[in-house]
Formats: C-alpha cells, structure tokens, sequence
C-alpha cells in the first residue's frame, strides 16, 4: 500500500541570506501560514521541499539565523514568550549539570503552543539518563536526558521514527558548545524512510501479530466466554491505542506529537478506519461497550488486512487466527 503523508507543513516566511544584525533584532517573527518556501520537519527528506537547508528557523517568537562563517553559530531574537523563558532558564541548569547541549522541541519549538502545553527539552549529556517531569512557572516542563548517541539512533528505531525525526527537524537549539545538536539536527533533516524500511516494515508486522492476544480477549466477552467486561475494556483501548503508531509508520507518516496522530492516521486510513477508530475509542457512535467491542475488532481486522503482505509465515497463521475469532464473534454478537 503506498505511503499516506498528509501530515500539515509548517510554513515559514523565507529570510535573505544577506541580513544586518540590527535589522534581526528588530524583527522577531512568528511562523508564516502563507504560501511561500515551505519547511516540514515532518514529511520532506530535507528540511525544506525544494531541498535547500533553511537559513532560518522561527518559532516561539524567536528568528534563528545560519551565519555563513559558521556552521553552529546562530543569532536569536526573543519575544516575550513565557515558555521560551522557562526553557532557556531550564536549559542553563542543564549545561551547568554536565549537559553538552540542549534542544527545544514541541509545540514551543513550533510556535503552536497552548497556554498549557508541555515544555519539551533534549539534553544531550551522559549524567541520569532518563526521561523526568518539572514544574516551572506554573508550566509543565518535560525533560529527556541522552547521549548524543541515543538521539542518532532514535532517528532509526521504528517505535521512536514518528516522534523524534519531525521533533529534531523542528527542533530550536538553545546550547551547543561542541556542536553535538546540531549533528543530530542535520542527521534527521537528511533522513529518509528508505534507510529504515525494513525495520519498519518487522515493527509493524510484530505489533499487529501481538494484538492478536487482546483480540482473543476482547472477543471471549462478545463470545459469552467470560464476564470480565473490565478485562474486555481495557483490551479494546489497547488495540484502539497501539494500532495508530503502527499503521503510521505502515503508511510513512511522520506526525511529531501524539495530539495529530490518531487524526492523520484516521484521515489516511479512511472514512470506514475514522469511525471504527472513534467508536473503539469511545468518542461517539458506540452507545454501549459491545458495540466499542466490536468496534475494535473491526479495527483490527482493517489493519491485519493492510499489513499482510508484511506478515511471515508464523505471523500470517496467528493473525489469520484472531481473523476467524473476529468474524465468528461479530456474526455471534447482537
């Protein structure tokens, strides 16, 4: 099936390459929704869809600007962004601890933030690794600390894709003394899916093949085969959750937050996916828990029919499997 990438640009006004200092700091800019050179840290195999490297990036209220003289050096202008502040602050502690750099990525980084939205932050360091949760400034601040060598290869592992290549394509660099970020930055604006399509293609086909297990659990309640409605619920939010990372990387959607997943997945998939999907997942149309039971079934069978060409052959037995239980329970059921 050939790639869904329906993923929305995000559009920025293009800067001269020739441009005073004084005329930047004058001109804090916003990222521009009109139509002009588009820059999509999500889909495009460069940072820009003609190909060029940007000169800039804008975002949070702040104009980054590439010097020619040097390949690390930016010039920053800030607006009076409250969660640009606090990121900058974060980002300071950080380098003070031992971090070698320090990315802003998110919603901020893209200048869509909400007024409650999480501040996202990316130290490059080899002190607590780990990912740790902060309050500051009545803001919730998310901090991943990993080595330089843990951002490459998030690049390239099929459950982080979706997430980590658009977020460091968009990503604002905050500290680099030693350029190690925007290593990083550079690697995920040359990154294309044919450097992972195989690996891509094993993730999908085990992730669906695992599902098969809540399958069973899901259809043994509409079977009559137990009572448990609360074992059934929370499988049917497991399949309606799990199946949306899935079927992105299956469809070759970059969708940089769990907030555009579910809908660019729904809008790829279909109007028959869309309503399966919703009703799985309790948003409407399923007026009792069979019927998001059932919902859930027919999602599953949806994306076991996609992926089958992917499956070997002890995949392809146990999903065939969890297909005949789905279509025994669906005629059984009410």
């Amino acid at each position: 099936m050939p790639p869904c990438d329906r993923s929305s640009p995000v559009r920025r006004r293009p800067v001269k390459r020739h441009i005073r200092l004084e005329d930047v700091e004058l001109t804090p800019r916003r990222p521009s929704r009109r139509s002009g050179t588009r820059c999509c840290p999500w889909s495009c195999p460069g940072c820009c869809s003609c190909g060029r490297r940007p000169d800039y990036v804008s975002a949070a209220g702040l104009v980054q600007i590439r010097l020619p003289s040097c390949d690390h050096q930016h010039v920053s202008v800030r607006s009076q962004s409250q969660a640009y502040g606090v990121a900058e602050r974060i980002a300071a502690q950080l380098v003070e601890d031992g971090a070698s750099g320090v990315a802003l990525t998110g919603s901020v980084a893209l200048g869509e933030d909400l007024p409650n939205s999480d501040i996202d932050l990316i130290a490059l360091t080899h002190e607590r690794l780990g990912h740790q949760l902060l309050r500051r400034d009545d803001r919730l601040v998310s901090v991943v600390r990993q080595s330089a060598d843990q951002a490459h290869a998030s690049l390239y592992q099929p459950s982080e894709i979706g997430t980590a290549v658009p977020g460091w394509r968009s990503a604002i660099v905050l500290s680099d003394a030693f350029g190690v970020v925007q290593d990083v930055r550079d690697e995920a604006a040359h990154w294309t899916w044919e450097r992972v399509a195989g690996a891509c293609d094993d993730w999908v086909a085990s992730g669906v093949t695992g599902l098969a297990e809540q399958v069973h659990r899901v259809a043994g309640l509409l079977r009559g085969e137990h009572d448990q409605v609360r074992v059934a619920a929370a499988n049917r939010a497991v399949i309606g959750l799990q199946l949306a990372p899935r079927m992105a990387v299956h469809r070759r959607i970059l969708y940089g937050s769990e907030n555009r997943l579910w809908e660019l997945v729904a809008t790829c998939e279909g109007s028959d996916w869309a309503a399966a999907q919703d009703q799985a997942l309790g948003i409407d149309g399923a007026p009792s828990h069979a019927d998001q039971c059932r919902a859930a079934l027919r999602l599953y069978s949806m994306a076991a029919e996609r992926v089958q060409g992917l499956l070997d052959r002890r995949q392809d037995e146990v999903v065939t499997k969890a297909l005949e239980v789905i279509e025994q329970s669906l005629g059984e059921s009410p």
